[in-house]
């Protein structure tokens, strides 16, 4: 496919690729922005210098660049050394009409690099060092390819690119150290190559399905999305750009009502070995509340609530969208399950917390939607309540310029897996826009920019000049549909946890759930509750076609044979002979390699064992970057020694990648508390 190949070493050679044409294809986006349609990718490789104390722990750690590329539609270009990238970046911009979209994978590394050698503009970035697109001299634009596709560049060929264009594995070895004189091989050279002709093919799928080519995956949704919204007419849209808040109550709501999935393990079952358990997931959780419940559809008002006995009686609870401050004294836990999250608390006496959720407390102090006090009524006791800044707002549908799109991607993701083409572009980006919806409502409105200095090399946070005013006239999302999407898919799974807990002898059969998942005990036993939950929502979902019948629904998957849990993200189950883990911070099958052969692998994962893994095998890395400034380099140069000759390198700037341990770890005070928990906890019937 790529037919020409030029090594830069003698650099008159690249005179020759002026046969390419980049005057051919020019898309106008607006009257100040014009692109060239020639598809591009490039990438660097770099050595690691890492100098570590006795310890281990890191003294110092730098990286040096040994070998470039870049591909421009069929030719790819090699180069060694950063003043022959710099010519060549010099020739490209030379001869580009208009500005040149450059595709990276993990744009943040190669960013740190250039950002020694090159003057950085436009630089857009949401976390320091992360750039999702920056500029260079006056045509070339640098975009982060795999924000657009998540996952890493294995995944991105996979999904876009021809058969024979696939990622190349094991043919470097990086732990080798080079620099720009040490030789490649054939093989090395092809597996260069290789990451380049990736991104070129990449880049042509995007100009053929976008004109405006987006910045990351969910700006393809949200483009698409302010498409259907800009067909409103102007009364409705003001309307609905009208429902977004104050930025002062926007700040609030975000950082207090605003709360994502419920993940937490029964205290009474961590650390057991439970056999036959049963899985259950909701079928497309946030999509399904997004069409199937109520949200609020106008601004919201203040609303004085009435507590009788200590409890909030309201007819409001059951007709509105409610929110409010609150505060309880005296709370105390019914059941095994602890719901209130420690970083959602405004305020608490005296709390008592189960690996951060609260179990008892003198006093505490919350925001909380309608559904987050049905959620707290169900799982705690209180002695009093009073209620402050109480609002409410009418309950209605999310609009159809919305709701219609949700129906067009599961629509479409259902028919391609029915299909059998579940391993498809169409069917992983139908699945892909599907779970952007939610994420679309809930990103967050940031009026601070991180501005990057060229004479520091670091970011800045600056306040942003939009105006608060600007951003309510470009929204046409309410922040708080997204508020309510999480309270909706919360209450549903606690509904269901509460249900089988009721249900249950003594201790609750429910033994860990996450965000859309619940994993229970005697499943058997409690067959009726799920079925009747599944009846409920398929009722609900006559409204829509056939294809929607079990969204929402709690869906089997399957029973496993022994399943153990030490913990959120924390657990491990087995499936005939098969073992599964998942361990927050490490890689499950990683984990489970490393545990001794000879050992029961449930008694060896156990809450008092230490797990520590070397940094040679935990796959863990981290990384480290350094401004041109560097303490340990003498002129901005290291020598570096390959092993067979040494060579002077620059070294302005960069970004060190470095393996590291990776430990699991306990909350003594949790495990303390294990050993004790029914001096915290105790059974008590509902009222």
């Amino acid at each position: 496919m790529y037919i020409m190949i030029y090594t830069v070493l003698n650099y008159s050679a690249i005179t020759n690729l002026d046969v390419i044409d980049f005057n051919k294809e020019i898309r106008v986006i607006n009257k100040k922005r014009k692109i060239t349609l020639t598809c591009t990718g490039f990438d660097i490789e770099t050595t690691n210098l890492i100098e570590r104390y006795e310890t281990g722990m890191i003294k110092n750690a730098k990286s040096i660049m040994y070998h470039w590329q870049f591909g421009i539609d069929k030719w790819v270009i090699l180069g060694r050394t950063w003043d022959e990238l710099k010519q060549f970046f010099e020739w490209l911009d030379s001869r580009l009409p208009a500005t040149c979209i450059i595709w990276v994978a993990n744009l943040g590394f190669e960013f740190s690099f250039l950002m020694g050698h090159y003057e950085i503009q436009n630089c857009f970035a949401r976390e320091p060092y992360h750039p999702l697109k920056f500029r260079i001299l006056n045509h070339l634009e640098f975009r982060d390819c795999l924000q657009i596709t998540g996952g890493n560049l294995d995944y991105l060929a996979q999904n876009y690119c021809s058969p024979d264009n696939q990622k190349k594995v094991g043919d470097v070895d990086f732990n080798k150290i080079r620099h720009t004189k040490t030789p490649v091989t054939e093989k090395e050279k092809g597996y260069y190559i290789n990451d380049v002709t990736i991104l070129i093919e990449f880049a042509r799928y995007m100009f053929d399905h976008y004109f405006d080519i987006p910045l990351t995956k969910t700006g393809i949704l949200r483009s698409e999305c302010k498409s259907e919204f800009d067909k409103l007419n102007p009364d409705t849209k003001k309307y609905i750009q009208g429902l977004l808040p104050s930025e002062n109550e926007y700040k609030l709501v975000m950082q207090y009502l605003f709360s994502g999935g419920y993940t937490h393990g029964n205290i009474f079952l961590i650390n057991q070995i439970h056999q036959n358990v049963a899985g259950f997931d909701i079928v497309s959780s946030y999509p399904a509340v997004m069409l199937q419940c109520y949200f609020p559809m106008t601004k919201f008002y203040k609303h004085e609530f009435k507590i009788e006995s200590g409890k909030i009686e309201d007819p409001a609870l059951k007709e509105y969208c409610c929110y409010f401050t609150a505060v309880f004294t005296r709370v105390k836990i019914k059941h095994s399950h602890a719901i209130l999250s420690e970083h959602k608390m405004i305020f608490a006496k005296n709390p008592v917390y189960d690996n951060g959720k609260l179990v008892q407390a003198d006093a505490i102090k919350i925001m909380m939607t309608e559904l987050d006090y049905q959620n707290f009524s169900m799982f705690y006791n209180w002695h009093d309540c009073k209620i402050k800044n109480g609002k409410i707002a009418k309950r209605g549908k999310l609009p159809r310029y919305l709701t219609d799109l949700i129906k067009k991607y599961y629509i479409l993701k259902s028919e391609l897996k029915c299909e059998g083409k579940s391993g498809t572009l169409e069917y992983m980006l139908a699945k892909q826009k599907l779970n952007s919806f939610y994420g679309m409502t809930v990103t967050k409105i940031v009026r601070i920019d991180n501005e990057f200095d060229n004479v520091t090399l670091q970011f800045h946070a600056v306040q942003s000049k939009k105006t608060w005013v600007k951003v309510r006239h470009s929204c046409f999302l309410s922040p708080y549909w997204g508020i309510w999407v999480t309270a909706h898919a919360r209450n549903r799974l606690l509904s269901m946890i509460h249900a089988i807990t009721k249900n249950s002898a003594g201790v609750s059969d429910v033994i860990y759930s996450d965000t859309d998942s619940v994993y229970v005990r005697n499943f058997e036993k409690h067959k009726k509750i799920i079925d009747g939950f599944n009846l409920n929502i398929m009722k609900k979902n006559e409204q829509f076609s056939e294809v929607f019948k079990t969204l929402g629904t709690f869906e089997n998957d399957g029973i496993h044979d022994k399943f153990k849990c030490l913990g959120a993200k924390r657990y491990m189950y087995m499936d005939g002979c098969i073992l599964h883990a998942t361990i927050a911070g490490v890689k499950g099958d990683v984990f489970i390699d490393q545990m001794p052969k000879c050992t029961d692998p449930f008694a060896y994962f156990d809450l008092y064992n230490t797990y520590l893994l070397d940094m040679d095998v935990s796959q863990k890395r981290a990384h480290s970057y350094f401004p041109r400034k560097n303490e340990y380099l003498e002129n901005n140069y290291v020598l570096v020694d390959d092993g067979e000759t040494k060579n002077l390198e620059p070294c302005f700037s960069g970004c060190a990648i470095f393996d590291v341990p990776f430990k699991l770890t306990f909350s003594e005070k949790w495990v303390q508390m294990l050993q004790r928990v029914s001096d915290f906890i105790y059974f008590e019937e509902d009222e």
